[in-house]
């Protein structure tokens, strides 16, 4: 038992797994009288002489007390059986002769009851018997009333112990012999001498004392008498110390060492040499070592000292000691602005050595999380968008993650990137816009700034503009980004063909979708053209006599300018006379005019400045009796209508004077416009016949004004007839449509609604009211039909299938335009053809390659070695088609790391194939909606890291001697947690005595070599080694104990025993005592029969 005890107390809460705390309790145990005296032999038995004087020493008893102190003081008292003969001494334990003994007490027993009390408050006893026999003088008489000895438990067989010496008070022959004590006859006695000797195999672990009785016997009378011997075996150094400790208590000051070849061990453990507490040198980290292997070895203080070993195999208690941390530090995250609510948007891993808070880690967001737009599953550290969260979302927000084991808590930053979607076209105002432009600006000059408005933002709210005609990109540029239209020319009504122009826009955004609308152009005159007469001389004629307000004729001059710049006003230039101005007037709105001689016109517009044309006016002034020839309108044309595709050499009419006989010579009065016949398109015979000498185009020249002009040919001064033609050109199909574009581009989103517009294309034909119709000409199998259609009548072209750009990225479409009526003779066509770009949006799931990856890494492979790769494809484009990988699940404690751009997977902390072997990668790829699973596998592949491991220290058997070589004895077993070579065991003997042995390499069954002999040897210590394949290995001790059969004969001490007897000896005296031994023997020599040795008598 021990007074003091050091407890290691650990305390741990309701947690799973638990929190865990340890701290040393010395405990002194302080004594209290609860142990009794115990005599030290039960048997105390002694012979006294009758004539013994006072105060002789019968019998000695002794008691202890364990028991400290007062409590442990013994103290003997006779409590009865004395009858006045004896007395004791309190303190030694003496009894001796109190009285002198008479007659009447020869040959009488005595039996003492003898107490031994403590001395504690509560006084404990024992009581012993003493039985004491009063012999006479006759009897013989030890020297000694107590033999005791010490002897060595390795002392050699029939070795002398003690002589045992009795004196025969008649001087008569004494026989000694052993009557108790030696039930398995370890010791014998030599009858003649008392010599007591070794005839057993004596072993201090197993008995280490002997109380024998002695008898000594009178050959003649067979009086005999006896004495108690007592034998303490000794301990000798015959054992090595084992664990738990069995040495006896002379050789049980074991010192205590620590053996270790690690650094490492040596740095975090000591043993106390004395007590064998192991104690810690530093604080331990359960992270960085979780167990350790070493060997305590116990010396004992024998000469030379043994030694005994034990494998101290230590786990360090894993405890909360270590906050978590993020892989990577910094997180970002790509979620498409149209996922829906729920959809997965990234995922945090944090790792925390600590094994107790394996599977414990809380996952939060602290900050950043606007409007609650994201969601994050505590257990996991999947991010997902809100089941709140509002339908619109910032660009990106960056959100603070927190992880906690619920004592430690650490952050990380997610930034979480917001890539929008196109949700919104671009908008006008007005779908047109009616503007004013000065006339003959410089090139380069500023027309007007459209304006479209687009919702969305970041690049799909980004507007660029453009100009969709051939014909105004040929006149007017657009700033892309601004939607500042300029032209490009010195712009006026020639350069237009007209004062109104129409400038049609696109507006398209980032993502392909487009917005349509009109700026239509009006010039603002400037008044830059001069009045111009319609002929570049005027004649008339009037009688004399006529009424004041006679009309002589009528000037009328063009202004090509527009509104007041274009009225025109008529006047005489300054040139004039004053007698003409008496004569003649001028009205200023229509150009009537009244004069008599040769004199010069005026004609003024209304601009500012004023411009002015001049032209010269001849009136002829006739006598009475002359008369003015006329045409008559009844036969004479007034107005004529031809179709423009007359044929040059037609003749259309003839004109004459009526009722005058003589010949008129037929001429036209040569223009100044177009619309006067200059350039000549009609010309007139001597004879009066208008014919077409000029092809005509109605879409240059719908109308012509001629004047026929008859000239007498032999009057002097001629009198002239004029006559005003109105001619008009009717038009004819003889233009095809023309598209605004001959090559139309336009992007659309797939997955648009179906009936969606794409775009409207626009003809135009020169010929006057031209319906034209449109149609798609589709040369692709029927493809673009499928897809689109077009109105016949505006050109619009709408979206009548499902557009997937996956399928389909982009489509040409022809298109027709058709102008005139269906069943017309004559139709013209002209096709155009439109690129329809199919705009990706995020339709498409990522998938990967293969269903499941397989992997392999070594288990000594360092940081930042790439397992595998993983790859997806994505259907989509662009930044529709980025994608983000991330490790879902399947490894809790952090090993591996993947990159989230290239799907690489690398090592991010020591692997140890023996504690895992095989990892279960949940993968996941995102492109901000959808996502796709695989799974990677990866085979931990072995390293030889691991020793084999015995499962015992130490292996013990016995096997009996004289066995057959090849007797199975027992099986040893080692494990080695590598696999293949490298968890391959061999084991082989090594040590004094192993060749008696052998091992099979592999079974680890050990057999006898040789037959054994136990007579030889006992015992045998040896080493078993177990070896792995590559090369490391471990020892455990065989420990082999050989048992006796009975193999020997009995032997007898002497060849001859010669004994004299007396002719008056006594019947049933002890004349001698024969000695024999045998040499099977040992310390289970009890258990043998055959070491009861039979005595019979032979004749001689």
């Amino acid at each position: 038992m021990k007074d003091q005890y050091m407890l290691v107390v650990e305390a741990r809460d309701d947690r799973r797994p638990p929190r865990i705390a340890r701290t040393v309790v010395f405990v002194e145990v302080t004594d209290v009288n609860d142990n009794s005296p115990v005599f030290v032999h039960h048997e105390y038995n002694a012979i006294v002489q009758v004539d013994a004087r006072v105060g002789e020493i019968v019998r000695t008893v002794l008691a202890l007390d364990a028991d400290d102190g007062s409590n442990g003081e013994v103290e003997y008292t006779l409590m009865g059986g004395a009858e006045g003969y004896f007395d004791i001494d309190p303190v030694s334990g003496d009894i001796t002769v109190q009285n002198v003994m008479g007659l009447d007490v020869e040959n009488r027993n005595f039996t003492l009851l003898v107490q031994a009390s403590d001395k504690g408050k509560e006084r404990r006893s024992s009581i012993v018997e003493v039985p004491i026999i009063v012999r006479n003088k006759a009897m013989p008489v030890f020297r000694e009333q107590y033999y005791s000895a010490s002897i060595p438990e390795d002392i050699q067989l029939f070795s002398s112990v003690v002589q045992i010496e009795a004196i025969s008070p008649s001087g008569r022959k004494l026989i000694y012999s052993v009557s108790n004590g030696n039930p398995y006859k370890h010791f014998d006695i030599t009858p003649l001498t008392g010599v007591i000797t070794v005839t057993g195999s004596l072993d201090y672990e197993t008995q280490n004392r002997y109380t024998l009785t002695v008898q000594a016997s009178d050959t003649l009378t067979g009086v005999s008498s006896s004495v108690m011997v007592d034998i303490a075996v000794d301990d000798v150094n015959d054992m090595a110390p084992r664990f738990p400790m069995q040495d006896s208590d002379a050789f049980n000051k074991i010192r205590y060492s620590l053996e270790t070849d690690s650094d490492e061990v040596s740095s975090l453990f000591r043993v106390d040499a004395s007590s064998g507490i192991l104690f810690t040198l530093k604080q331990l980290d359960h992270e960085t070592a979780d167990s350790f292997n070493f060997t305590v070895v116990a010396s004992d203080n024998g000469v030379p000292p043994l030694k005994g070993v034990t494998l101290v195999s230590l786990r360090v208690t894993d405890m909360n000691d270590n906050p978590p941390s993020f892989l990577p530090t910094v997180y970002q995250c790509t979620v498409s602005e149209g996922a829906r609510r729920g959809s997965f948007v990234g995922k945090v891993s944090a790792v925390d050595p600590d094994k107790v808070d394996e599977g414990i880690l809380v996952y939060s967001i602290v900050s950043g999380n606007d409007d609650m737009a994201f969601s994050i599953n505590s257990g996991s550290g999947v991010i997902s968008l809100s089941s709140t969260r509002e339908p619109e979302l910032s660009s990106f927000y960056d959100l603070t993650v927190a992880a906690t084991d619920q004592v430690f808590t650490s952050s990380t930053m997610v930034t979480v990137r917001v890539t929008p979607i196109n949700k919104h076209a671009p908008s006008f105002m007005f779908p047109n816009y009616n503007i004013f432009f000065a006339e003959n600006e410089t090139n380069g000059s500023s027309v007007y700034q459209v304006e479209a408005v687009d919702e969305d933002e970041g690049i799909f709210g980004e507007i660029d503009y453009s100009i969709r005609s051939d014909l105004a990109r040929s006149l007017f540029e657009i700033v892309s980004d601004t939607g500042e239209i300029k032209s490009r020319l010195v712009i006026d009504q020639d350069v237009l063909g007209s004062r109104a122009f129409t400038i049609p826009i696109l507006a398209t955004d980032g993502g392909g979708r487009t917005g349509y609308t009109n700026v239509n152009l009006n010039l603002r005159d400037r008044n830059s053209y001069k009045p111009q007469f319609e002929l570049s001389k005027y004649q008339g004629f009037i009688q004399t006599g006529a009424l004041a307000g006679t009309t002589i004729l009528t000037v009328h001059a063009i202004d090509k300018d527009y509104g007041r710049n274009a009225l025109v006003s008529y006047t005489f230039s300054e040139g004039t006379g004053p007698e003409v101005k008496e004569l003649f007037d001028i009205n200023r709105q229509t150009g009537e005019v009244f004069t008599k001689r040769d004199l010069t016109e005026q004609a003024t517009d209304h601009g500012s400045p004023e411009m002015y044309e001049f032209v010269p006016v001849e009136v002829t002034i006739l006598h009475s009796q002359q008369t003015v020839p006329s045409f008559d309108s009844t036969t004479n044309l007034q107005s004529l209508t031809i179709s423009e595709d007359t044929e040059v050499g037609t003749v259309l009419t003839r004109f004459h004077i009526n009722g005058n006989a003589t010949s008129f010579l037929y001429t036209l009065v040569p223009g100044n416009t177009a619309h006067t016949n200059n350039p000549v398109k009609f010309s007139i015979s001597r004879e009066g016949e208008l014919s077409l000498t000029s092809s005509l185009d109605h879409e240059i020249t719908s109308w012509l004004s001629l004047t026929v002009k008859a000239v007498p040919m032999w009057d002097d001064p001629p009198v002239v007839a004029f006559h005003q033609v109105a001619v008009t050109i009717s038009d004819v199909n003889d233009n095809p449509p023309v598209f605004e574009e001959q090559h139309y581009r336009v992007k659309i989103e797939e997955n648009c609604v179906i009936g969606s517009q794409v775009i409207q294309v626009q003809a135009s034909d020169a010929d006057t009211d031209e319906t034209i119709m449109y149609e798609i000409v589709d040369d692709d199998g029927g493809r673009v039909k499928e897809a689109f259609q077009i109105h016949p009548n505006t050109g619009v072209i709408t979206t009548v299938g499902q557009l997937d750009r996956e399928t389909i990225v982009s489509y040409t479409i022809r298109v027709r335009a058709t102008d005139g009526a269906v069943g017309d003779d004559i139709r013209h066509t002209t096709v155009t053809h439109v690129e329809v770009g199919i705009v990706d949006i995020n339709d498409s799931p990522p998938h990967f390659m293969r269903a499941v990856y397989n992997a392999a890494v070594r288990e000594d492979a360092e940081t930042g070695t790439v397992v595998t790769t993983v790859e997806a494809h994505d259907g989509d484009v662009d930044h529709n088609a980025n994608l983000t990988y991330y490790i879902i699940s399947g490894d809790p404690c952090g090993h591996f790391l993947m990159d989230s751009l290239t799907g690489d997977i690398a090592v991010t902390k020591f692997l140890d194939r023996e504690s895992r072997d095989r990892f279960v990668l949940n993968v996941t790829a995102s492109d901000g909606v959808f996502t796709h699973n695989t799974k990677v596998i990866i085979e931990v592949e072995d390293v030889n890291t691991h020793a084999p491991s015995f499962l015992q220290v130490s292996y013990k058997n016995e096997v009996m001697e004289n066995q057959e070589e090849g007797l199975d004895i027992l099986q040893v077993e080692a494990t080695d947690i590598d696999v293949g070579e490298n968890g391959l065991i061999t084991y082989s003997l090594q040590g004094d005595g192993s060749e008696m042995f052998r091992i099979d390499p592999q079974s680890g069954m050990l057999q006898t070599s040789v037959p054994l002999d136990y007579e030889l040897q006992r015992f045998y210590h040896f080493e078993v080694i177990a070896s792995d394949g590559g090369g490391l290995r471990d020892a455990a001790l065989l420990s082999i104990n050989v048992m006796d059969e009975n193999d020997n004969p009995p032997m007898f001490t002497q060849s001859t025993y010669n004994v004299s007897v007396s002719e008056n000896t006594t019947t049933g005296s002890l004349l001698t005592r024969l000695q024999a031994v045998d040499r099977d023997s040992g310390m289970e020599s009890r258990h043998k029969p055959y070491m009861n040795l039979t005595w019979t008598l032979h004749e001689p």
